[in-house]
């Protein structure tokens, strides 16, 4: 298993160490995510609130404006607030007004995710040019303030989180920074306190910065997620629970070559999608303190390379998706449903109710499942090209928000209930 450090990279860190053992199953409580300001997916953020926190909207569906992307390719990633949209492309970001469509600012970004605060008022990136971690004010897009943060330019940003009362998660792995030399084994999670509320000065140089604490190890192959107050982490031959204030709670050593995916539930679960030692790849779900519930395996010549990481319902089960299938597991980890898929998917998520959300070709389909089958409907086909984003439901009103190439399209339900 692997070492963690601090700054010193001699002096590893005595941390409380175990074995993932077989544990004994037991259907936990469904769980209800609050109401939230902000809604962010990708195929929404592992750790972060992998549920939609609102049911969807009964009614057939409309387009209520499409609005243009013209930079960076196809987008990436939407994050949604009461009056505002942020698009994540490949190179760059783009904000949106949410009544009308229409594009405020757009940037470059750098090598990390684009997170929109909780609180909706600003948003985060690491730009390339200096490398710091930018704030924008998420009203118009102008730079707040920026301010140099550890490995400033050898490393990339994989994982970025709020956690509240002005601190900030930054999480990533060194990078390539010459193209004839392979980047160091390296990963690291740091603790900023951004202060509360940040000051900077006239020229944008954020004051009132502190790295707080950092936990570094010696792979590029770890995984972040958070995980209640704190985080959990996956790596080659195991995984770690820290606190809030990153320490090692417990890092337990497993039976695998190195870890592919990661999400994390309400109730601490840990959904993994792992490469075991015979080359393999399968499915692991992990108990709150680390005994290992179940094992899917996973057979990516039939089914294909598994797309995102476990998609989570409030129930606890998990949506596994590849670009020829759909893997529906219950919260014991046993099979409820697979469905085939004649379209690549760009998206899912899951919302309040326990409807799982699809980006198929130019469509959003809903997949309820019923008597336990699932059952398709289509609703709304945008006929746009292939959609590259999972569609949320944005607040207040819960419509609906997807992207594809070159275009944000927001949709309405209208009419009574189907």
């Amino acid at each position: 298993m692997i070492d963690f450090f601090r700054d010193d990279l001699r002096r590893p860190l005595d941390v409380p160490r175990g074995e993932i053992a077989p544990g004994v199953a037991a259907a936990p409580a469904p769980a209800q995510p609050a109401p939230a300001p902000v809604v962010a997916g990708r195929w929404l953020c592992p750790g972060q609130g992998s549920i939609l926190s609102r049911a969807l909207p009964a009614g057939s569906w409309r387009v209520r404006w499409s609005a243009p992307v013209r930079v960076g390719g196809a987008p990436q990633a939407l994050q949604a607030s009461a009056e505002r949209v942020l698009v994540q492309t490949a190179t760059h970001w783009v904000l949106l007004d949410s009544e009308r469509g229409e594009v405020l600012a757009s940037g470059p970004r750098g090598r990390s995710e684009v997170l929109l605060d909780p609180s909706g008022e600003r948003f985060y990136f690491e730009r390339l040019s200096p490398h710091t971690l930018s704030a924008h004010s998420a009203r118009d897009g102008r730079e707040e303030f920026g301010r140099s943060i550890g490995h400033a330019g050898s490393f990339e940003r994989t994982f970025l989180a709020c956690l509240g009362g002005g601190r900030l998660a930054v999480g990533g792995v060194a990078a390539r920074i010459a193209p004839y030399r392979p980047p160091d084994e390296l990963g690291a999670l740091e603790l900023w306190s951004l202060g509360d509320p940040p000051r900077a000065d006239d020229v944008g140089v954020l004051l009132t910065a502190e790295r707080v604490q950092v936990l570094t190890m010696r792979t590029r192959r770890v995984l972040f997620a958070r995980r209640g107050e704190g985080f959990a982490l996956a790596f080659p031959g195991g995984v770690a629970f820290l606190d809030a204030e990153l320490n090692v709670e417990r890092a337990l050593r497993a039976e695998f070559r190195a870890p592919e995916r990661l999400s994390v539930d309400l109730d601490g679960r840990c959904h993994l999608l792992v490469q075991e030692e015979d080359g393999g790849s399968a499915y692991w779900l992990l108990s709150a303190d680390g005994k290992l519930l179940a094992r899917v395996p996973w057979d990516r010549a039939r089914d294909g390379d598994v797309l995102a990481p476990p998609v989570l319902g409030p129930d606890h089960a998990a949506f596994l998706v590849s670009g020829k299938t759909v893997r529906a597991l219950d919260p014991l980890g046993r099979l409820r449903w697979e469905l085939p898929l004649e379209t690549a998917t760009g998206g899912a998520s899951v919302t309040a109710d326990g409807v799982l959300l699809l980006s198929l070709g130019g469509a959003v389909e809903a997949v309820r499942t019923e008597g336990g089958e699932p059952r398709r409907e289509r609703l709304v086909d945008l006929g746009s090209g292939r959609l590259s984003t999972a569609p949320v439901l944005a607040p207040p009103d819960g419509r609906l928000l997807v992207a594809g190439p070159g275009a944000v399209h927001c949709c309405e339900a209208v009419g009574e209930g189907r």
